[in-house]
């Protein structure tokens, strides 16, 4: 597949193509671009996390997409298409500790903090059952 040229390499950190032309993504290869979506916290009990932080980003009728090296984390992969093993596509949302935390495929809990050898290194607990049950906005 031909290498898509508007899209690869590109930031394209929190926004939707939802109005784009399918056709500008169908059967291409998409190289080394963020596609990442910002999930925030919920401010609900420990571990609040039954939504999906999964975002539509590309248009309905995008077909056989080839990604490689890029950031879809919280992006919904168009049907028909590849993520190679150095992309990531994680479920992330930040929780109440102000943390980003990688959340589990069934339930959206929080599983482990993104940042999870920083918080080892300073002392902070990597345990999700430690996360604050309400957000400490200071």
């Amino acid at each position: 597949m031909e290498k898509n040229i508007n899209y690869s390499h590109g930031d394209f950190l929190g926004q939707t193509f939802l109005d784009v032309d399918p056709s500008e993504f169908s059967n291409s290869t998409i190289v080394g671009s963020c596609f990442y979506q910002e999930s925030s916290w919920d401010v609900g009990s420990l571990g609040d996390s039954a939504k999906s932080p999964l975002v539509a980003v590309f248009p309905v009728g995008v077909v056989n997409v080839e990604f490689k090296r890029c950031n879809l984390d919280n992006v919904i992969i168009p049907t028909g298409s590849t993520v190679d093993s150095e992309c990531t596509n994680r479920k992330v949302r930040i929780q109440n500790d102000n943390e980003d935390w990688e959340l589990a495929a069934i339930d959206n809990k929080p599983v482990e903090p993104l940042s999870k050898k920083r918080l080892i290194r300073d002392g902070d607990s990597v345990d999700p059952r430690d996360i604050p049950t309400t957000r400490d906005l200071q």
